[in-house]
């Protein structure tokens, strides 16, 4: 089993991050091959990878990748963008780290409309041997209360 030194905290901290920016990217088609491409997301969503979002259903991969394979530059009226914030590492240890964060999304509609979702998420990383030293284990995630119940999806 791999191990990660005292810094496991701030590495699931960056990845976060990292990979929200990447999502980011992706749907907005501005997620280059320079920038890993795909495979920058790919890479730390092992096939033992599962989640559960808001509406309460499991998705494990390798559905989850396929489907994100699809919302490529899926924001077709303008820039989605997705804010990161009140990251917390919960529990740390060699092994493993849960993370709390929120995410807040803003999609562009037709017409000038928004798009806007808030969700707290909890999640399971695990040190790996790929470029990024982590992956990611399990993900569940929960409307924020008083953000309302936007449309399911990003695009």
């Amino acid at each position: 089993m791999m191990e990660w030194g005292a810094d496991g905290g701030a590495l699931c901290t960056a990845e976060v991050v990292r990979l929200h920016e990447c999502f980011e990217g992706w749907f907005n088609g501005t997620l280059s091959d320079a920038d890993g491409g795909f495979a920058a997301i790919a890479a730390v969503l092992p096939a033992d990878f599962w989640m559960v979002p808001p509406s309460g259903e499991t998705v494990a991969n390798p559905a989850l990748l396929a489907r994100l394979e699809q919302l490529r530059h899926c924001s077709k009226h303008g820039a989605t963008t997705i804010e990161v914030r009140n990251v917390r590492v919960v529990h740390g240890s060699p092994t493993a780290c849960l993370i709390s964060y929120e995410e807040w999304q803003r999609t562009p509609l037709a017409e000038g409309a928004v798009k806007a979702s808030a969700r707290i998420s909890s999640a399971l990383l695990r040190p790996a041997d790929n470029l990024y030293g982590v992956e990611w284990v399990h993900l569940q995630e929960t409307w924020l209360p008083d953000q309302g119940r936007p449309m399911e999806g990003v695009c």
